[in-house]
């Protein structure tokens, strides 16, 4: 089974109905906690992007962690949630053919996720982001697709 979306006009309301239907297989248990986090995008011009995303989203400018590596850019929603990145790196990257550069979802069961790889043997790097108590987990999907797993450090 999947899961398929879609956005209706409502001729009557005059705006756009969002509505999504889900199929869910009964042999299959969902993760307590899922949602899509943020989408990290690389740029050529950090500056027009933001721009862009900006005035055609309406998304904001707001506070990124001070990540090693090229400038960025977090531009957030409505609710103050970050859900663009914007990243760049240099023009001869390889990198810059595939503009999309992660998904990224967020769970408040990241031990789980870790056991799902190990079970399957995928590879999967771990970094932690001090400033922002957050454990970040990258890996592939069977078609080479970078995703991230990311929660909020739990203290011990």
């Amino acid at each position: 089974m999947g899961c398929a979306g879609l956005i209706l006009w409502d001729t009557s309301l005059g705006q756009y109905d969002a509505t999504i239907s889900v199929f869910v297989d009964a042999q299959k248990k969902p993760l307590p906690f899922m949602n899509l986090d943020h989408v990290n995008v690389y740029v050529r011009d950090l500056e027009n992007m933001s721009q862009f995303y900006q005035d055609i989203l309406g998304l904001t400018p707001g506070y990124r962690p001070s990540f090693s590596g090229s400038p960025g850019a977090w531009l957030y929603d409505g609710s103050g949630r970050p859900v663009m990145h914007l990243s760049t790196t240099s023009t001869d990257s390889s990198r810059m053919h595939q503009h999309l550069d992660h998904i990224a979802f967020r769970t408040n069961n990241i031990e789980e996720v870790v056991k799902q790889l190990d079970s399957r043997k995928i590879e999967y790097e771990v970094y932690e982001v001090p400033e922002a108590d957050l454990i970040q987990i990258f890996f592939r999907d069977p078609e080479g697709g970078r995703l991230e797993v990311s929660a909020t450090k739990v203290s011990q």
